[in-house]
């Protein structure tokens, strides 16, 4: 047991390579036999329809009618070619609208008609073509692509049964009767194609409103991450790329500033009005705020009393001086609230000036310590008998 147990121990473990290795052998296997199967998709799809033609064919001679396997082995290895997915999916993507939309269902109908003919089977090419019709229908279920798949389910529903009745082909049923039920079937056939272009609209319509509202929750999720929610000013993450991409663009005809903005008596408002009176007082200081400045600046609430307004394309840094001074006068004029109540709070600001680029970390804490400065001066001076 001891040894068995010490071997066990000593057994050498796989190193870290060999087993990455290992764990990518088996997506690159997979991905391999994809690749693989899409190479002889085509091939095999075309030699599926072939040979289920081909017994189609014996199975019709069997039954005493004259059919020749080999036209319409190779109709259904045709007709495979264009069944065949990555074909198929082509042949959508390029040309499922416009023009030239309906082109694949012309293929696909002259195919299987001629390969009900060559089977003496006319009498369901109706239904079958319908069928076939039906998938462009779905592609592109517009008015006029409803009207040319009609128009082309009856040419080609016609054309079988011009060819039997002149005798150029023989049927499993009498011409007449031939062309007496293709006829039923394709007058019950043609509503189909009406009702499959209504439904591919409705789920269309359904599939848009859904990634409309996919799209409005994504605006609304991304609103949310860059802007404060109580005051809808721009919140800290958006600030962060405001700041750094005014800091970038700072040259010396066209400066960028940052005014840190903090409020003062706040405190007291929040301690003698309560919580809500100084959310209220947040929100009307953030509309002063963001009407003090131009169009193109940002106001941010960087938390709690505390905003950041971020100013580009200054013409000299005398106008941030000014933008702050209009901030002050803003922000301290006197607040209603609800209840008749009102406030009043005052505001310490630090400016922040770069004439050439520069971090937005560096800007933001420069305006920082010329705001706090400001207080001090100011306590210092009110400190003064």
């Amino acid at each position: 047991m001891v040894v068995g147990e010490r071997s066990a121990r000593h057994e050498p473990s796989p190193s870290p390579g060999t087993a990455g290795r290992a764990g990518r052998a088996g997506p690159v296997g997979l991905l391999r036999l994809l690749r693989l199967l899409r190479l002889v998709e085509v091939p095999a799809t075309v030699l599926a329809y072939a040979a289920a033609t081909t017994g189609l064919a014996l199975l019709a001679g069997a039954l005493g009618h004259d059919v020749e396997p080999v036209p319409p082995a190779l109709v259904g290895g045709a007709l495979g070619v264009v069944a065949a997915r990555p074909v198929r999916l082509f042949l959508e993507d390029r040309l499922s609208t416009g023009r030239a939309g309906a082109a694949p269902a012309v293929v696909a109908l002259v195919l299987v008609t001629w390969l009900l003919v060559l089977l003496g089977l006319s009498v369901l090419v109706p239904a079958v073509s319908s069928s076939v019709v039906s998938h462009s229908v779905r592609t592109d279920p517009t008015r006029r692509r409803v009207v040319e798949c009609t128009v082309l389910l009856a040419a080609v529903s016609a054309a079988s049964w011009g060819a039997e009745l002149a005798g150029w082909t023989d049927g499993v049923v009498p011409a007449g009767t031939s062309v007496l039920l293709g006829a039923a079937l394709l007058v019950l056939t043609l509503p189909s194609l009406v009702n499959t272009a209504q439904m591919a609209r409705r789920e269309r319509a359904a599939a848009d409103a859904l990634d409309a509202e996919r799209r409005r929750r994504v605006r609304e999720l991304e609103h949310a991450a860059l802007h404060d929610h109580l005051t809808g000013l721009t919140g800290r993450r958006g600030l962060a790329d405001a700041v750094a991409g005014a800091a970038a663009a700072a040259a010396e005809r066209s400066p960028s500033a940052v005014v840190f903005v903090d409020l003062d008596g706040f405190k007291e408002v929040n301690d003698s009005l309560g919580h809500a009176a100084g959310d209220e007082l947040l929100v009307v200081v953030a509309r002063r705020l963001a009407a003090a400045v131009r169009p193109g600046d940002v106001v941010a609430r960087a938390g709690g009393d505390e905003f950041v307004v971020v100013l580009s394309d200054l013409h000299d840094a005398r106008e941030a001086e000014q933008t702050a001074q209009r901030l002050q006068t803003a922000v301290s004029a006197e607040v209603s609230l609800a209840g008749g109540r009102t406030a009043r709070v005052g505001a310490s600001t630090g400016v922040a000036v770069a004439t050439e680029p520069c971090t937005g970390e560096e800007l933001l804490a420069r305006a920082d310590a010329a705001m706090y400065q400001q207080k001090r001066d100011r306590r210092a001076r009110s400190a003064q008998p």
